[in-house]
């Protein structure tokens, strides 16, 4: 497998690509900041998503195609090695064998790490076909 096609290398330009969108995480709004009148506020537990509403909120939590309540935890661990990758592992080269080689001495699941990435990826399409339209 090619290291630009590892999974870890998809999850963490996923996890950039989110936080650069600054965007709600309520599958049928994701509306971006500055379209909004208050401020986003982050889940409180991932730090990631933001919601612009408590009903958005509740939306991404039992959301059908990737509930937010089964990721919410996971994305932590993931943040936090992107987060490090650079202090615990800076020594090797090549970054995307630097961001594997950080996940696989965490011990984190790569299940996990699918999980996260699928469902970050699926509001992102979302938010994209939304401005398509």
């Amino acid at each position: 497998m090619s290291l630009s096609s590892r999974p870890d290398t998809m999850l963490f330009t996923l996890i950039e690509q989110f936080e650069e969108l600054y965007m709600c995480g309520g599958p049928s709004c994701l509306r971006r900041a500055e379209e909004l009148e208050k401020p986003l506020r982050k889940c409180q537990r991932c730090r990631l998503l933001r919601y612009c509403s408590t009903d958005c909120q509740l939306e991404g939590w039992n959301w059908q195609q990737s509930p937010h309540k089964i990721t919410c935890k996971m994305i932590p661990r993931f943040t936090a090695i992107l987060g490090n990758v650079n202090e615990t592992h800076g020594h090797i080269d090549n970054v995307s064998e630097r961001i594997y080689r950080a996940v696989e001495d965490a011990g984190v699941s790569w299940h996990d790490g699918d999980l996260v990435a699928t469902a970050l990826s699926k509001l992102i399409f979302l938010r994209e076909a939304i401005e398509r339209t």
